[in-house]
């Protein structure tokens, strides 16, 4: 446990659809446009860095009139002593619709700063400087040839939203990523995804068994 945390939550049961909420579905980039975008990395030697928007559902402004009950630790009164409710202003979290606000928050942002959305995932945006900036939820990834627009834009973005700056690619989606430019190789390791649905399936302490492949088995770059 490195620090504890606290948030204000809705209940999100108690909402109405077309009375609290329109759209709630997200949009985020698929696995496949993920290892895509990882192949252009080894292909054309992009430079990939990564951000965390550190707390982007409170980042985001509601589009439909919302009240609420007050915290339970934090109560007022009326000067006739009826308590008092709340009415949002932002996104809080456990809302029904917090995440597809928050994309069409940055949605808005990248557009204002001329990224075009890609029609093939709407979680990708491109611009005229190559630069390929990938969304899922609160993570984004930003590739391009030359670290220095990268960094340009980190700052961009650091001006608009609060921002956490992870640097290169090392951990993206539980899946550990291994570069070497030298070699032009990419490893994937979801071992820690792995073992966390081992043991969720109560099947860590199952007999082992011998695989089919060899595990000093070496694997030429030739071989589909």
């Amino acid at each position: 446990m490195i620090k504890y945390k606290a948030r204000w939550v809705c209940k999100r049961f108690c909402q109405k659809q077309r009375i609290d909420y329109d759209e709630i579905f997200a949009l985020m980039i698929r696995v496949t446009i993920i290892k895509m975008l990882l192949a252009l990395m080894i292909k054309y030697d992009y430079e990939v860095e990564q951000m965390n928007v550190i707390i982007a559902f409170l980042e985001a402004h509601l589009k439909k009139e919302i009240w609420m009950q007050q915290s339970s630790k934090f109560k007022q009164k009326e000067l006739n002593e009826i308590f008092l409710i709340c009415c949002l202003n932002k996104v809080l979290y456990e809302l029904k619709q917090t995440s597809w606000e928050w994309y069409a928050t940055l949605k808005v942002y990248l557009i204002f700063i001329n990224y075009q959305r890609v029609e093939i995932n709407h979680s990708v945006f491109i611009h005229d400087n190559d630069i390929i900036i990938a969304i899922y939820v609160d993570d984004l990834l930003i590739l391009e040839l030359n670290i220095f627009d990268i960094k340009a834009l980190k700052l961009q973005f650091a001006e608009r939203f609060q921002m956490k700056d992870l640097d290169s690619i090392k951990w993206y989606l539980e899946m550990h990523i291994t570069h070497d430019k030298a070699e032009q190789t990419l490893w994937i390791n979801q071992s820690i995804y792995i073992k966390r649905v081992i043991k969720l399936l109560s099947i860590s302490d199952c007999s082992s068994t011998k695989t089919l492949m060899h595990h000093r088995c070496q694997l030429k770059k030739n071989v589909y």
